[in-house]
């Protein structure tokens, strides 16, 4: 506990060890990343305990907790577009309630289970049914 020194209330050290973290006894306890600006709260509001990661004074921008009988994830945004990435591939998720998979120029050969869907480059549609990919037929318009 040499390496622990406390200054105004604030605790410096190097690496704290330990088998629990407590945040906290009261209200607005939380986590700050200084280089980032990220702050991680502990939240107990409208049902859903949780952790909300906030930039800034108030934007939220991802929220995962536990309801009584499900589990809630948000990722709030202003931005009209949220992207996830893989190591190899981008899914984005559009505002308008669009959502774009990412274009293939082979079949998959690997995690393959019937309901699966794929974009195959050129803008053809592939669905996977009875262990093998099939094609989406399409007619024009909406």
């Amino acid at each position: 506990m040499s390496a622990i020194k406390a200054i105004l209330g604030e605790v410096h050290a190097g690496t704290i060890y330990g088998t629990r973290f407590n945040v906290g006894l009261g209200t607005d306890e939380d986590i700050y990343f200084e280089d980032s600006g990220i702050r991680m709260y502990d939240s107990n509001a409208l049902g859903v305990k949780g952790v909300i990661f906030r930039y800034g004074a108030s934007e939220d921008f991802f929220r995962i907790g536990r309801y009584a009988s499900a589990t809630y994830l948000s990722i709030p945004s202003d931005k009209d577009l949220l992207r996830i990435t893989t190591f190899h591939q981008e899914f984005s998720f559009w505002d308008t309630g669009q959502f774009q998979l990412p274009t293939m120029d082979d079949a998959p050969v690997a995690n393959l289970v019937d309901g699966q869907v794929a974009a195959k480059t050129g803008g053809v549609w592939r669905m996977r049914v009875n262990a093998a990919w099939t094609t989406i037929q399409t007619a024009g318009g909406w």
